[in-house]
């Protein structure tokens, strides 16, 4: 096969861009593992806000719920 060098440049710079993309995704989604059935899943997914400053964890997987989990603020 013969590829020219505009073509190889273009797919490595594609390349690059792809790596930084998903480097940049999984950093900022930060996975839970559930202390009851060990699956793991997105903490965006898990956790809901209460009106005293506090959180909820929740598990899609096997309902598993803590209440009142402290935050910073709370």
């Amino acid at each position: 096969m013969n590829y020219d060098l505009t073509s190889y440049v273009s797919f490595t710079m594609l390349l690059e861009k792809l790596t930084k993309k998903m480097e940049a995704t999984r950093m900022s989604e930060v996975l839970v593992v559930c202390p009851m059935c060990r699956s793991e899943q997105p903490i965006t997914n898990l956790l809901t806000a209460q009106s005293n400053q506090n959180v909820i964890y929740t598990c899609p997987t096997c309902q598993y719920e803590k209440r009142n989990i402290p935050t910073k603020k709370g």
